[in-house]
């Protein structure tokens, strides 16, 4: 059988060139992360932009007579006219005629113009690395797809030894080299190698790769040479010099990219750089600014995550969390967590993730206050702004793009405010708005720190637009979900005025309320004596004073409105309840007439009947439907909210009744202590809310009994929910032998949003503590009582103020 191979056109590496690379960041992006490859600490991006691409693009369509002799007037001319009509606005007009003047000999053919014309506009990345020899040009930067990178990766990987100066090559397949397609038409490379005389020279032209030429690649010739130089002639490295640019490189452009993207190429959050990208456009140095640990301090709140992988196989979660209240004041956190701790990850998921590391920034936008002695309130926003967007991603300290990458608004035709555009996370998602959450991409600054040696399974996608999609990048993405999801439900409970806080904002007030009285005396005694100077200190010291006591003010107001809308949320929770038990009664009223109604048609269309065994089969799903509906309306809807004496016996009967199948279907074990015949108590309360309150708690054990069977299957064989009622201290418990509650989660369990299920609203335990209050009954998680893992497994149900009419 002949054997056949597949043969490449030239047209292809344009296709994996120039159109796979999404824009000139990420071509800028490609090639200084080769500069990086090759050694250097330092790679500078070098833009020379002299003569504007739309006036370049007038004088490609004005002469483009191949076989014609250009006069360099005729040029000149041509270009003093679009000036004068104002075809092109950019540049000056005599500074372009004298330079063409003085580059364009006196006639030219059209395609040798253009070839000096494209030499005009130039982009440069140049290195310091080791440089490249003839041989490594040939077989490494000329073959696509090369494996260089990859093995290089694999020998220090499987080797054990550290990379050179500790940072590993970021490139691995072998065609980031194209991307200099993308910003123009010519590649010149020029590499020297340390202690050589010569200096390396690769030159293509990408026109003849495009997409019109159908001859192979392999038949598409490019120069390849060496050329001597003096000692001290060029210092070993690379010069990548692009010529013929495909896109304008002015002034803004060149900074709106030294802003928005070169200043977040390297890792920015590191407080020690060890790699610098340096911007220069027609030989004047652009800033790139650096993201300021100040600005970092100075968030209201902030979670730091880092994952590692324990010799056991089991995973660690270790967070520390910050944040400052609606009042001013900061409280901090740390926890350490275990795949117990997660619905969304198991062990084995998150070895296959890998370690990795989260920095999260928080800003409330309203309270951006000026930084002392380092920015006003304007530029902390104008900072936010630029830096905002969400978790950036960084793998060996070099981004991943986009995720949370920053665009351009346009507004009026001009640049704008900077927008987030990449939502990888869903932190604008309703979902996460109509859980409560107030966190989005413009509040956020961030980063997700991975690598390459110990996260393999998170792969870049060949058009640098992401991570490829696979299992483990799903549950990667899944897990920093629900780690800001927690961060947003920890900031509301923490965010939310107590009464230490109130206590302070006391303190604060009869310190500021001192500080008045203070400065008034002494800007009166001053004004008297007519002491000027006195009097300007006492001034200020009472304007002071004054912001002082409206900093309180403006606090206390935030506290109450915090309080009242906590408020509102209880009230609308009732009202909706109320809703249901109305609808239940009414519901539960024309069924019961129904079954009423029914047996007398029954009886008119005998038994036997076709009419009669449908009729006879309404009457049983009907009667079904009232019992079932009954449960949800204990009483008539006027007397909903009476309290009566209830044998709390009976109603903690009637709540597992409910979940009887439930408990079959999962293989629920139910005990309940004493049995049937044992003492019992009576409870005077709203018999509606008890038995919501109850029927939470076994809902909760029944999922996180499922939970604990699917991640520790070979531990948990028989599931067990125990109710414990104790006559002599009144009181109900609520245990089960799941895996539990940290200590951790403890202290907010009853919060209202706190919830560590995927698909929970975390209202359920914060409604049964409010209807418990009502009832002058406390509902706790006892501290004392753990299992096997440490972790808390029993609910207190305290009735002892609740026992008597």
């Amino acid at each position: 059988m002949a054997k056949a191979h597949f043969k490449f056109a030239a047209r292809v590496l344009e296709h994996l060139g120039a159109e796979l690379i999404s824009s000139d960041d990420i071509a800028v992006y490609e090639l200084v992360k080769n500069g990086f490859d090759a050694g250097s600490s330092i790679v500078l991006v070098n833009v020379e932009y002299y003569l504007p691409s739309m006036l370049i693009d007038l004088l490609r369509k004005e002469f483009c007579d191949e076989d014609a002799i250009i006069d360099r007037c005729e040029i000149t001319d041509f270009v003093k006219k679009v000036y004068f009509n104002k075809r092109v606005r950019e540049g000056d007009c005599d500074v372009i005629v004298s330079l063409l003047s003085n580059n364009i000999p006196e006639e030219i053919t059209s395609d040798d113009l253009f070839i000096v014309l494209g030499d005009f506009n130039k982009i440069e990345v140049i290195d310091s690395g080791h440089g490249m020899s003839l041989e490594e040009l040939d077989d490494n930067y000329l073959t696509v797809g090369t494996l260089h990178r990859y093995l290089q990766h694999k020998k220090y990987i499987e080797s054990g030894v550290n990379y050179p100066n500790g940072q590993p090559p970021t490139g691995e397949k072998g065609i980031g080299r194209l991307s200099a397609m993308r910003l123009g038409s010519q590649l010149e490379i020029v590499a020297v190698q340390s202690n050589r005389k010569s200096a390396n020279i690769l030159k293509i032209n990408w026109d003849n790769f495009s997409t019109s030429n159908l001859i192979n690649a392999n038949d598409v010739p490019v120069d390849l040479y060496s050329r001597s130089i003096q000692k001290y002639d060029r210092s070993p490295g690379t010069i990548v010099r692009i010529t013929g640019l495909k896109s304008c490189w002015d002034h803004d452009k060149t900074c709106d990219v030294a802003n928005r993207f070169v200043s977040k190429l390297m890792d920015p959050f590191k407080k020690q750089m060890t790699r610098k990208i340096n911007v220069v456009w027609n030989g004047q140095q652009v800033y790139v600014p650096r993201i300021g640990q100040s600005y970092l301090e100075a968030a209201h709140n902030t979670m730091k995550c880092q994952m590692s992988i324990q010799r056991n196989g089991k995973f660690l979660m270790n967070t520390n969390l910050t944040f400052t209240s609606s009042v001013g004041v900061v409280k901090t956190d740390s926890r350490t967590e275990t795949a117990l701790d997660f619905t969304s990850i198991d062990d084995e998921i998150a070895r296959l993730i890998g370690p990795f590391e989260v920095e999260l920034y928080h800003y409330n936008r309203r309270q951006l206050s000026a930084i002392p002695g380092i920015a006003t309130r304007k530029e902390f926003k104008g900072w936010l702004d630029e830096w905002c967007g969400g978790l950036k991603l960084y793998r060996d300290g070099v981004r991943v793009m986009p995720y949370g990458q920053v665009g351009v608004g346009i507004r009026d035709g001009a640049r704008g405010v900077a927008e987030p555009y990449d939502d990888w996370l869903e932190l604008d998602s309703t979902a996460l708005r109509g859980r409560g959450y107030r966190v989005n991409r413009i509040q956020i600054v961030g980063c997700v720190r991975i690598s390459r040696a110990l996260n393999p399974n998170l792969r870049d996608q060949a058009n640098r637009q992401g991570l490829i999609d696979n299992d483990v990048t799903r549950q990667f993405v899944g897990l920093l979900k629900e780690l800001v999801k927690r961060f947003t439900v920890d900031m509301d409970i923490m965010n939310r005025p107590q009464a230490d806080d109130l206590e302070s904002l006391r303190e604060q007030s009869q310190v500021a309320q001192d500080e008045l009285a203070i400065a008034s005396d002494n800007l009166l005694d001053a004004a008297r004596k007519g002491d000027r100077e006195k009097a300007a200190e006492a001034k200020d010291r009472l304007v002071k004073a004054i912001n002082q006591i409206r900093a309180i003010a403006d606090n206390t107001q935030t506290a109450l409105e915090s309080r009242q809308e906590q408020r509102l949320v209880v009230f609308e929770l009732a009202a909706t309840g109320q809703a249901a038990e109305e609808a239940a009664h009414d519901l539960e009223a024309e069924l019961s007439e129904a079954i009423m109604e029914l047996p007398v048609l029954l009886k008119a269309s005998g038994r036997d009947t076709d009419l009669g065994q449908s009729i006879s089969h309404f009457i049983s799903v009907f009667k079904s439907l009232r019992a079932q509906i009954a449960s949800f309306s204990p009483a008539p809807a006027k007397r909903r909210r009476r309290r009566t004496n209830i044998s709390v016996h009976r109603l903690v009967k009637l709540a597992c009744d409910m979940s009887n199948r439930r408990f079959k279907r999962h293989g629920i074990k139910l005990k309940v202590i004493p049995e049937k015949n044992g003492e019992d108590f009576d409870v005077y309360a709203v018999e509606g809310h008890l038995r919501q309150v109850l029927g939470n708690l076994l809902r909760n054990s029944i999922f996180w009994l499922q939970e604990s069977q699917r991640k520790h299957p070979d531990e948990f064989f028989d599931p067990t929910i125990t109710v414990c009622i104790d006559t002599r201290s009144k009181t109900v418990t609520f245990s089960d032998n799941g895996i539990g509650i940290s200590q951790n989660d403890a202290e907010w369990i009853f919060e209202r949003f706190a919830s560590k299920r995927d698909d929970g609203r975390g209202l359920g335990l914060y409604i049964a503590k409010e209807l418990c209050e009502f009832n002058k009954i406390s509902i706790f998680l006892d501290g004392k009582i753990k299992n096997k893992w440490k972790r808390l497994t029993t609910f207190v149900i305290d009735m002892s103020n609740a026992t008597s009419s």
